[in-house]
């Protein structure tokens, strides 16, 4: 289910989440609305968002969905008017089968006078009245054979079949007694012209003034043939039995125009461009959107899986009649449901396939005889008690192989087919009403087509008394990966009563331009107000003034007896509210009705005035005169005059713009730092607490990330401190804005975690003492192992980034902006940052990346030169480290900051800064990019450029792969430090990932992964008179699983360690200890190996390796597999600054057997080099490159022998692909 107007793209494929349950209900079908209007919706259409007319009310009136992937509180599933339970379910044939009719596959399964004799359940067989060339056949007859001539399981329809629910089935408020089912996924619902009696005659029944049925589809139908005039006009012509008795048009407006889409100005056209004799029209169609369905047709439609599909009766393989496709249908004994069950119906013909490109896929398949086969089953439910239609899909089987990766069946049915009901409706003008007929004016009764009487009891056409009214499940929906409609899915359509929608959040902020303006006045809007910036204690960048944005979607025109009415105008309540999105405590919380009163207020300051709404003197209520929208941003013209509208409250449809009191954060209320969340909530009662009945809830609020930022003594961040946010555990809110990061299981994640390691609860509620500093912490019960940030290229909901790029940069991703930090003096302070690119795997196998681009994507240069980046790559995936440019004036440029603020480099002696230049910029592989000189911090670095290496620093050997994190520093440069104003006691950096889908736009390209980058042990060391050393991490080079006893004694030991300071450390021990352990690294009390190596005069700002004492494992070794826990520890004779990073540790097992393995140990083992490789020339590959023409599927000039894999003699190509293979001993 989604919000009305939510701007992206929900999947399941990540399971990242990030709102508390009851928000959940704004967003968790897999499907969501791209842009408005949308192609795809689960409210019904069309609608106009911003100016939608009174008299269109199809958002009052029609369809809503929601399917079965809703997981809904229960508080929503219990009792009142609605609850959302979808509460039909899959009804199998062997149920009540005496129930169940079959649609057989064509008329001549049976004697014809089995059709004149029986006649209950209508014409339930499937046929086709034309055929392949468009001429009209007889289906009965049984000399009509071959292909071409008479097809009843493609592109075929049956029926009519009587609905035979008691008093009819209401669709879209029309009443309906006949159903039709296409071998196309769709179904159409009829109905009569006139009433009739028991032996079917005409008749007017008492009270009525004519023999036509007010429900009839074509009451409307006024369409002129170019021979006859009006063919569905009423003539009102007596025969004797009343008026209309003697008409002479046909009661067949359904099955003629509605079924096989004759036009109706079309019936003497010979041939006719449309209806019976040409056969892919009407619901033989191979799937028509709804906004494209013609209107003259009054179609009442219900699509499963509209497309080219078949039902199937012969096995092309086997080539002999079978009884694959079926059709059956039932009606409960109650005589309230109609069930339709479909069976093995086929996708055929040309489908758009996610990895297949563009297939046709032949008729007349068959499961495991044929391969490339996706079909599925449905069941549609009519109830009538509710007019809730429930489509199903009990089985979605079978994988389309048609490349290298096989299409998923609900992919190809999604992809391929559409979904959705569609209608039209009617209303009545209320409360103006319209003109009844006068039986006492003979020149107007029976009234004339051209008067509005004509058309009683509905509104005129001219007052839109007619309307479709369309709500899409998926139509054709290409967007991946979506996991629909797999097997077990159900959509309910129901017309849901949807009384209001919060569209909009802005604030008005106090000026910090003009300083003469008063604190109690708020001139500036902020439109955009998602992840806003305040910064406690400085009140001009501390406040805000909430505006919501408020939509009546309510009507009165269908009348009282109508659909969802509801009287107008509306009068209710709106409600704004800020909480602390990690104690879920409200901290803010006001409530303002809709009413005369306050509406009638406006603008004026006049205290007696203003006691009628509440008496806050910045409370303002206003009818939006005109809402227009760009993009996401509403901008509203507020009806300053609403005495002079005639309005007793908001109109149908439209919007009422709510000013509420300022909200101010305290900077000692800890509760009011962080991450906030603010709220603004259509309450559906009236002020005096009526209720509205609301049955749609999911609109009724909007909300927005508000962040409250204050200033920071010192930043160190090593992950321990986390918070959980309504179920996602990210980095604290006390030192981040946050914007889509998260905190993950480092020991999960990376095969190398950083210090500290452990289980560490997250951090709920803290004080802050007279400096800044944190005390009496609380802490919930969820622990995170050793936390590690994660940053990709994606959303928490696994969405691309919004907006997908920023002026100047490639792609965007999430990002972390530090809290303001007082850096004032702190000449020479190091920033260090260790990132890890790309998540931990088990195992790396052959084929790793075969169907998947996994990590971030590097920075490739061509022809062995690091300055010429291959074209078709010149934008890596980068994870930048930022600088913002220092705030002038203590005010501006120190929340919210503009894009252009960030990455802007002051340079000494006033020349031009560079711009749009990180201070760190790490690629997906191929190296980094620094903003200034290692040697001279203040000397800021540009772009390589020609031959200019500038910034670049390259590594033709980083693969991007990371086994272990590494460390970046920056020494933040003195121009930030001296800014003037004392712009440094607000230095704020960021990191942020600049990241694009690198799949390419073709059909079977490689997926692209979300791009992750990890980060952990973010500094700002200052100077002081010790340094600070950290263990990074410690290794054994040992690729094997396993590999004989030998080899084992001599292993080699390495300690990685970092300096994050700038102050050299003069003496610095690393010691090693290794354990005996058991897997979770549980070990003995005693070492058997302890091991020191000393380092000295260690520079600031580095990391180095330090290799250790080889350790001889065959002597400790007690069994064929031993797990062992080795402990790195440096030391250092004075205090270290941090040493809650002077430790780290591995687990390692090591497996001794008679062979060399570096795979996983399996009892399934196979050698894949034989298939590559030609005997005695080894693993040597140039392919045909090596010839320079042709492709690779079909080389040109190719020797396989000798151009496959070089010459014997280690030419001509020998040598280019080669492993390294470490023998120890």
């Amino acid at each position: 289910m989604v919000s009305l107007f939510a701007s992206t793209i929900f999947v399941q494929a990540e399971e990242k989440k990030g709102k508390k349950e009851e928000d959940q209900l704004l967003y968790k079908s897999s499907f969501s609305v791209p842009n408005f209007p949308p192609g795809n919706s689960s409210f019904p259409l069309p609608f106009n968002e911003t100016s939608n007319p009174a008299n269109s009310p199809a958002i009052s009136t029609g369809y809503y969905w929601i399917d079965a992937d809703e997981s809904l509180p229960p508080i929503f599933k219990q009792g009142g008017r609605t609850t959302w339970d979808i509460k039909q379910f899959f009804t199998d044939t062997t149920v009540e089968p005496g129930l169940w009719t079959r649609i057989l596959a064509g008329p001549r399964m049976v004697d014809p006078l089995h059709w004149q004799e029986y006649t209950a359940d209508g014409h339930p067989y499937f046929r086709n009245n034309a055929d392949a060339n468009d001429q009209i056949v007889d289906f009965f007859d049984p000399t009509i054979i071959g292909d071409g001539k008479l097809d009843s399981t493609d592109d075929a329809y049956a029926g009519p079949m009587p609905i035979s629910i008691s008093g009819g089935f209401y669709f879209n408020g029309i009443r309906y007694d006949s159903f039709y089912v296409s071998t196309n996924g769709v179904i159409a619902l009829t109905n009569r012209r006139y009433f009739y009696d028991v032996e079917g005659n005409r008749t007017v029944p008492t009270g009525a003034m004519s023999a036509y049925d007010p429900m009839s589809m074509d009451w409307f139908v006024t369409a002129s043939d170019p021979l006859i005039g009006c063919t569905r006009c009423r003539s009102f012509d007596d025969n004797g039995g009343g008026l209309g008795t003697g008409d002479l048009v046909r009661d067949d407006f359904g099955y003629t125009h509605s079924v096989l889409g004759l036009d109706p100005s079309q019936i003497t056209v010979v041939p006719p461009t449309t209806g019976p004799s040409k056969h892919l029209d009407g619901i033989r169609a191979r799937g028509v959107s709804f906004n494209s369905l013609k209107p003259t047709l009054k179609q009442a439609l219900i699509a499963f899986a509209w497309g080219d599909m078949e039902l199937s009766q012969f096995s092309t393989t086997l080539n002999k009649k079978d009884d694959f496709g079926k059709v059956y249908f039932k009606r409960s004994l109650e005589n309230d449901k109609l069930i339709i069950y479909v069976v093995n119906m086929v996708p055929v013909g040309t489908l758009n396939l996610r990895f297949g490109g563009n297939w046709t896929q032949p008729r007349g398949k068959r499961p495991i005889i044929d391969e490339d086969l996706t079909y599925f089953t449905s069941q549609i439910v009519l109830d009538g008690k509710d007019s809730s239609i429930t489509i199903m899909y009990p089985q979605v089987i079978g994988l389309l192989n048609v490349t290298y990766r096989a299409d998923y069946p609900y992919s190809v049915i999604r992809r391929n087919s559409i979904c959705g009901v569609s209608g039209w409706a009617r209303h009545v003008n209320y409360p103006t009403g319209v003109p009844a007929p006068n039986p006492d004016d003979p020149d107007n009764y029976p009234p004339n087509v051209s008067t509005p009487e004509y058309f009683y009891p509905w509104a005129s056409p001219s007052q839109n008394g007619e309307y479709q009214q369309y709500t899409v499940y998926f139509d054709k929906w290409r967007v991946e990966p979506i996991l629909l409609p797999n097997a077990g899915q159900k959509v309910l359509f129901k017309q849901f009563k949807n009384v209001l929608r919060a569209a909009d959040i802005q604030y008005m902020v106090r000026s910090t331009t003009d300083l003469n303006v008063p604190l109690d006045q708020f001139p500036n809007r902020i439109q955009n107000a998602n992840n806003y910036e305040l910064f406690a204690g400085v009140p001009r960048i501390g406040a805000i003034q909430p505006v919501a944005l408020i939509q009546n979607l309510t009507n009165d025109i269908q009348g009282p007896n109508g659909v969802n009415f509801t009287e107008q105008d509306l009068n209710f309540r709106v409600r704004f509210r800020i909480e602390n999105q990690v104690t879920s405590k409200t901290i803010y919380n006001r409530l303002v009705p809709i009413d005369m009163n306050c509406l009638l207020v406006g603008n004026s300051d006049d205290p007696t005035q203003r006691q009628l709404c509440q008496g806050e003197p910045q409370v303002r209520v206003y009818l939006a005169r005109t809402v227009t929208k760009s993009g996401s941003t509403y901008t509203v013209v507020p009806e300053t005059n609403f005495a002079g509208t005639g309005y007793t409250g908001i109109p149908p449809y439209k919007f009422v713009q709510v000013y509420f009191p300022p909200f101010e954060p305290n900077e000692f209320i800890p509760g009011h730092i962080g991450r906030l969340r603010s709220f603004t909530t259509g309450e559906t009662s009236k002020p005096n607490n009526e209720s509205l009945y609301d049955a749609w809830p999911f609109e009724d609020e909007f909300s927005l990330n508000l962040f409250v930022l204050r200033r920071l003594p010192e930043f160190n961040y090593d992950g321990t401190e986390y918070h959980n946010v309504y179920g996602t555990n990210m980095p604290s809110v006390w030192k981040w804005v946050n914007i889509e990061g998260e905190i993950v299981d480092g020991e999960v994640n990376c095969e190398n975690p950083l210090p500290p390691r452990g289980k560490y609860l997250s951090t709920y509620e803290a004080e802050f003492n007279e400096n800044g500093f944190l005390k009496n912490i609380t802490y919930t019960s969820i622990t995170v192992n050793s936390p590690t940030i994660k940053l990709n290229r994606k959303t928490l909901t696994g969405d691309e980034p919004n907006p997908a790029t920023i002026t100047g940069r490639e792609g965007n991703g999430d990002e972390l902006r530090s809290f303001p930090i007082n850096m004032s003096g702190l000449y020479n302070s190091e920033l260090s940052v260790s990132v890890q690119r790309t998540i931990k795997q088990d195992d790396w196998p052959r084929g790793w990346s075969d169907n998947t681009q996994v990590g971030p994507e590097p920075r490739i240069f061509s022809q062995g030169n690091v300055l010429n980046p291959y074209s078709y790559n010149a934008n890596p995936d980068v994870l930048s480290v930022e600088f913002a440019l220092p705030s002038d004036d203590g005010l501006n440029g120190i929340t919210n900051i503009p894009e252009a603020n960030w990455s802007v480099h002051p340079r000494r002696s006033g020349a031009a800064p560079v711009k749009g230049f990180p201070a760190i910029n790490i690629f997906g592989g191929g190296g980094y990019r620094i903003g200034f000189l290692e040697t001279d911090k203040d000397s800021a670095l540009a772009k390589e450029s020609g031959t200019n290496i500038n910034g670049l620093r390259a590594s033709i050997f980083d693969d991007g792969i990371d086994h272990e994190f590494k460390k970046y520093f920056v020494t933040i440069p003195d121009t930030f430090i001296r800014w003037k104003n004392e712009g440094a006691r607000n230095f704020r950096f960021r990191l942020h990932v600049f990241a694009q889908d690198d799949k390419k736009p073709l059909p079977g390209c490689i997926e692209d992964d979300a791009d992750d980058f990890l980060v952990d042990n973010v500094y700002i060391t200052v100077p002081k008179e010790v340094p600070d050393i950290e263990v990074n991490s410690i290794n054994l080079r040992w690729p094997y699983t396993m590999a004989p006893a030998s080899q084992a004694t001599n292993i080699p030991i390495n300690v990685k360690i970092s300096n994050n300071s700038s102050i050299n450390a003069a003496n610095v021990t690393v010691k090693v200890r290794i354990f005996r352990s058991d897997p979770k690294g549980n070990h003995e009390q005693d070492p058997i190996y302890c091991r020191i190596e000393n380092v000295g005069n260690f520079i600031g700002g580095k990391s180095i390796e330090v290799p250790m004492p080889a350790w001889n494992a065959r002597k400790s070794q007690t069994d064929t597999i031993t797990t062992y826990y080795i402990q790195a520890i440096v030391l250092m004779q004075q205090k270290d600054l941090n040493n809650i990073n002077d430790t780290n540790f591995t687990i390692f097992t090591l497996r001794f057997g008679e062979s060399y393995a570096y795979d996983p140990i399996s009892s399934n083992t196979r050698s894949d080099v034989s298939s590559f490789t030609t005997p005695g020339r080894g693993l040597n590959l140039p392919g045909y490159n090596f010839t320079g023409s042709g492709s690779f599927a079909n080389p040109q000039n190719y020797d396989p022998i000798n151009h496959a894999a070089g010459s014997t003699a280690g030419t001509g190509g020998s040598g280019e692909f080669a492993v390294k293979f470490n023998i120890l001993n």
